[in-house]
C-alpha cells in the first residue's frame, strides 16, 4: 500500500492528523523529485550527458521500483539519445515503456511510446520503417488524451498533443499537424511554458517549410532559436539552425525559379 492509500485508510478510521502528515510527506517528496528532474534536464540540454547520467543512476539506486523508476528509465533513454548512444537509449526506453504500462502509468507510457520511434529517427533509420511505429504512437496518444482527459494537467496535455502533432507531421499530414500545433500553443500559454512554446514554434516552422511558406517558417524558427540560445539548449539550437538553413535554401531556389 502506498502512502496515499495509507492516508485514505487513516482518514477513514478517524486518524486525520497522521493522514495529513502522510499527504504532506508525499507532496514534499514529489516537489523534490520534480526539482531533481529539472536539474537533470538542464544538464542534458547543455550537453552535460555524463553528469546527467550519473545523477539518474544515483536516483535509480534509491527509486526501488514503480512509477518513479519508469520515469528515470525514460530520462536515461532520452539522455543517452542526446549523447547519440542510440542502442543503449532504445534499451532504456523500451524498459521504461514496459514498466510504465505494468504500473498503470498510462500518461508516462504514452510519452515513452512516442520517444522510441523518435530515438530511431535520430539514429537515422529508414523513415519508411518507422511509419507504423509512429502511427501506433499516435493511437496511444489519442487514446490517453480521450480516456484520461480529466486527469491530465495542462502542461502534460500540451506535451502529449505536441507529440501527437509530430506523428501527423512525420506522416506528411502538415495541415492537420499545424492545427494541432496551434492548439498546443494555447496550452503552452496556459501553462506558462516558454520552452515548450519554443519547441512547438520550431515544429511549426518545419511544417510551414514543407508547405513552402518560407517567410512565416523563418519567423517561427527565428523566435524559437532566440529562446533556445537564451537558455543554452544546444540540441535545440542545432535543430532550429538546420531548419533555418533549409528555409534559406528554399527561398533561394524560389527566387532562382522566378521568371
Amino acid at each position: 500500500m502506498d502512502r496515499i492509500e495509507q492516508a485514505a485508510t487513516l482518514f477513514a478510521s478517524g486518524q486525520r492528523e497522521r493522514a495529513l502528515e502522510l499527504v504532506l510527506e508525499v507532496l514534499v517528496d514529489r516537489n523534490a523529485i520534480e526539482e531533481e528532474a529539472r536539474e537533470r534536464l538542464d544538464l542534458r540540454n547543455q550537453s552535460q550527458y555524463g553528469e546527467a547520467l550519473s545523477r539518474i543512476s544515483q536516483a535509480m539506486e534509491q527509486a526501488g521500483g514503480g512509477e518513479l523508476l519508469g520515469r528515470l528509465l525514460h530520462d536515461r533513454g532520452t539522455t543517452l539519445q542526446g549523447a547519440r548512444r542510440f542502442e543503449e537509449a532504445l534499451a532504456a526506453l523500451r524498459a521504461a515503456y514496459l514498466l510504465r504500462r505494468e504500473v498503470s502509468d498510462l500518461i508516462g507510457a504514452a510519452y515513452t511510446a512516442f520517444q522510441i520511434p523518435m530515438c530511431r529517427r535520430m539514429a537515422r533509420e529508414d523513415p519508411s520503417a518507422l511509419r507504423e511505429e509512429f502511427q501506433q504512437s499516435a493511437e496511444i496518444l489519442q487514446l490517453v488524451l480521450q480516456e484520461r482527459q480529466s486527469d491530465i494537467e495542462v502542461g502534460d496535455e500540451g506535451n502529449l498533443r505536441h507529440n501527437l502533432a509530430f506523428c501527423l507531421q512525420f506522416q506528411e499530414q502538415y495541415q492537420e499537424a499545424l492545427k494541432e500545433y496551434q492548439r498546443v500553443l494555447d496550452l503552452r500559454a496556459l501553462a506558462d511554458d516558454m520552452r515548450g512554446e519554443a519547441m512547438t514554434q520550431a515544429r511549426i516552422a518545419e511544417c510551414l517549410l514543407e508547405l513552402g511558406d518560407f517567410e512565416e517558417a523563418g519567423q517561427n524558427a527565428g523566435e524559437a532559436l532566440a529562446y533556445f540560445m537564451q537558455i543554452g539548449d544546444q540540441n535545440r539550437i542545432q535543430q532550429v539552425q538546420g531548419t533555418l538553413e533549409k528555409i534559406s535554401r528554399g527561398e533561394q531556389a524560389t527566387h532562382h525559379n522566378l521568371p
